[in-house]
């Protein structure tokens, strides 16, 4: 009779908290550092396990970043209505995550790179909605992103010169 303290025990861990972990370190540290090793310490799994899982570091990686623009692009699906709901939206979005350096990454991997334009036209879309159908809010909701984009990229270099709430507030 075989018992449960016999037998190897794999851990269970979802592949969305391995791509967390993997993400972290692409983001913080490069992907020099996102190595089966450095992601089988941080998750308490063994780095075979993980070729299992995901074959090589560059696919384990791209899979990272595709997780995180699908996250984005599920959390751009919002009504917005006040100008408040659009700056909440936008802070929401950035919050959770260094936007521009996840667009840096995504720039070697054309899907990752199409699930980062998907995302963009989801927020702009979304954008629009708010400043009115036509040419006019589309220029508006476009305007509006690449503020936002722009503040956020240079915001470590003390680029906050101004506030992207009266943008917002100017284009309504």
């Amino acid at each position: 009779m075989i018992h449960n303290c016999d037998m190897a025990r794999t851990k269970q861990i979802p592949d969305s908290e391995i791509l967390y972990s993997v993400l972290q370190r692409l983001l913080t540290e490069g992907d020099r550092a996102a190595t089966f090793s450095a992601i089988a310490t941080a998750t308490g799994l063994s780095a075979p396990a993980l070729v299992l899982r995901f074959g090589s570091q560059a696919q384990m990686c791209q899979a990272a970043l595709r997780a995180a623009w699908a996250d984005l692009i599920e959390r751009a699906n919002v009504d917005l209505g006040t100008t408040k709901d659009v700056q909440n939206f936008l802070k929401n979005q950035s919050e959770h995550i260094d936007i521009p350096a996840l667009l840096t990454l995504s720039q070697r991997d054309h899907i990752t790179l199409a699930a980062a334009t998907l995302w963009r036209n989801t927020v702009e879309t979304n954008l629009a909605r708010h400043y009115g159908a036509g040419p006019k809010g589309r220029n508006s909701a476009a305007l509006v992103f690449a503020a936002w984009q722009g503040r956020l990229a240079w915001a470590e270099a003390g680029g906050k010169t101004f506030r992207l709430a009266e943008v917002i507030r100017s284009l309504t």
